[in-house]
């Protein structure tokens, strides 16, 4: 009865101080986390509220050791200044009995903490973030009436004035900028596009758990290209935004450190899951699906070039290589037969860019759009003419009649473009060297022309089924030793190698993740352990002076636990010493309190 009440009387005084010390740390550092919201973005009351009632569940998990830490302290300190230790001794209560409920806190908060930190936390920083971008229609006009630029992934925006218009769905805002003027920033942070406009509306999505969506319609709108210094052609209407749609990735599900527990073992097990690795992976699958396409168009090319006799293989006519047009395009043409003598795959060497583009007679623009040639387009397919020869002949045509014919010394299966898995869209076919042009329907000889690209062309059904790749987890992994077996100066072999980085990068993380918690949890143990004996220890000074002292092994501990951390993600063949960095605080406070517990057992 006697150890019920006094362990009762312990426990309640512990719990008290820890509540009132946790709330107090808590909400402080929850108000830190919004500061910069508030002075930056203008965020109003219920915005604030909001982030700060989703902030606070998670900088609890931060707050526990030290509110542990405080309250074990200053109970035990009081305990033993007020002589109470002194009276539960001369009651032949043991030492033992007497740290009893800062052992059940302490396991109780390492357990408590451990949960926050591996499922409570990740949940409500999630929700932080939502909270941020779901009212981003608000933050936007507020910065612009206040004559500030604002800032959304890779574009900086300025207006003369914002309003927010009605808009039929709830779920989306509608935000119209008059005189508004932006520019977009390429990967190495710089300026490479500006647009300017008369109106723009931009449309922001409801944030979701992939991030936020916007898109954005423009009036009298015009672009300018930093890199070549000219004024890019087409309208800037819905280009702005990568197409019309710009998604603005959630920041916490590109870092595995906001990733709870089950997420991280599940990255463990498939990287490509994680979406930094899925990213490059997906890449590589695109550029695999080019170069399958290359060599099984060279493989049919062969296969028809060829004809086995008796006395062997030797070089024949070879048939046509038959593609479709996309639809039934502007020019009336639905058929394309190209005749070539010689084919070859020119590897590692991507296509270039094209401005503009002929497609019977079809023309694209190329308003916003990405002036630099596809990284992922490693491979292509080329038909040439042999010396002496005939030249390479495309003939055109509409419901089986011929239209037109194309002669020229090369044609190059144009993949760049292509967007899997929209197979027959994207493809074209570019003709150079002496191109000439004959119109059977007018009967007109034949015109020169200068390059040409066939655009809006379809590859045949067996090539896209023979080269289409695989999607299920072995073959996304497998994807990365594909890359790497190209020749190291290849995109491909670049490619895997940026794959191959990233995958060691997430292990080396989430090793580090997930023994950073389990030491942080740990420390909720060991320093109210720690707090319990420097409390009984230094009876009579100052409590403030006592928490101070204690909270040095804290700090350490913060300190270990981070160089660790960083020692660990920074390079795989230090991994198990950045690990053992980790757990290095922990072993101290351990050690200390072995220290201090073995001097208070001998008085």
């Amino acid at each position: 009865m006697v150890f019920k009440t006094l362990h009762w009387y312990i426990s309640r005084e512990l719990l008290r101080i820890f509540f009132l010390t946790a709330s107090v740390l808590t909400s402080l550092l929850a108000f830190g986390g919004t500061f910069k919201e508030i002075t930056k973005r203008g965020i109003d009351i219920s915005q604030l509220a909001a982030i700060m009632t989703n902030l606070m569940p998670a900088m609890l998990a931060y707050t526990i050791p030290i509110a542990a830490l405080f309250a074990a302290v200053l109970v035990y300190w009081r305990l033993s200044t007020d002589n109470e230790l002194t009276a539960c001794r001369a009651s032949g209560i043991s030492f033992v009995a007497i740290v009893m409920p800062a052992l059940f806190l302490g396991v109780v908060m390492a357990s408590t903490d451990l949960l926050f930190v591996n499922y409570v936390v990740p949940v409500f920083l999630q929700r932080t973030e939502r909270a941020i971008f779901s009212d981003s229609g608000s933050l936007l006009v507020n910065q612009i009436g206040r004559q500030e630029s604002f800032e959304i992934g890779k574009y900086i925006l300025y207006a003369n004035s914002a309003t927010q218009l009605p808009s039929p769905d709830p779920d989306t805002s509608i935000i119209r900028l008059e005189g508004m003027a932006g520019f977009s920033r390429s990967k190495d942070g710089k300026p490479d596009k500006i647009g300017i406009a008369r109106r723009a509306d931009i449309t922001i999505h409801d944030a979701h758990d992939e991030g936020t969506q916007l898109s954005a319609r423009f009036d009298d709108g015009s672009a300018l290209n930093l890199k070549t210094v000219q004024k890019m052609s087409g309208s800037l209407d819905s280009q702005f935004f990568d197409n019309g749609i710009f998604t603005l990735p959630s920041l916490l599900k590109s870092k595995p450190k906001f990733a709870n527990l089950k997420t991280l073992r599940d990255y463990q097990v498939d990287p490509s899951l994680f979406p930094p690795v899925n990213e490059i992976i997906e890449k590589i699958k695109t550029a695999l699906y080019y170069q399958r396409i290359g060599e099984r168009l060279f493989e049919q090319w062969k296969a028809a070039a060829t004809t086995t006799t008796r006395q062997g293989t030797r070089p024949s006519s070879p048939p046509p290589v038959i593609f479709s047009v996309s639809g039934y395009s502007t020019g009336g043409i639905d058929e394309i037969r190209l005749y070539a003598q010689d084919a070859t795959i020119d590897a590692g060497q991507p296509a270039p860019h094209r401005e503009t583009t002929t497609a019977s007679p079809r023309v694209r623009q190329g308003a916003f759009h990405d002036e630099e040639p596809d990284a992922s387009a490693s491979q292509r397919m080329t038909y040439r003419s042999l010396p002496g020869g005939p030249p390479v002949r495309v003939d055109q045509y509409s419901r089986g009649t011929l239209r037109s014919t194309f002669t020229c010394d090369q044609v190059a299966v144009e993949l760049s473009t292509l967007k899997f898995p929209s197979t027959s869209l994207g493809v074209a076919l570019q003709l150079s060297g002496n191109v000439k042009q004959t119109n059977h329907t007018l009967r007109t000889v034949a015109i020169v022309v200068g390059p040409t690209t066939l655009s809006n062309i379809v590859l045949p059904d067996s090539i896209i089924a023979s080269a289409a790749p695989g999607t299920d987890k072995d073959a996304k992994l497998q994807y990365v030793s594909q890359a790497l077996s190209n020749p190291a100066d290849s995109p491909l072999y670049k490619m895997g190698d940026e794959a191959r980085k990233r995958q060691e990068k997430l292990q080396q993380t989430i090793h580090s993740e997930l023994h950073s918690r389990a030491s942080f949890a740990v420390a909720c143990l060991t320093l109210v352990l720690l707090g319990a004996a420097l409390g009984i220890l230094m009876r009579g000074r100052n409590p403030l002076a006592v928490f101070v002292i204690g909270f040095v092994p804290a700090i350490i501990l913060v300190l270990l636990i981070t160089a660790g951390r960083q020692v660990t993600e920074g390079n795989a063949r230090n991994m198990t010493t950045g690990i053992c960095l980790i757990w290095a605080g922990n072993a101290i406070i351990v050690a200390f309190i072995g220290v201090v517990y073995s001097k208070l057992l001998r008085h």
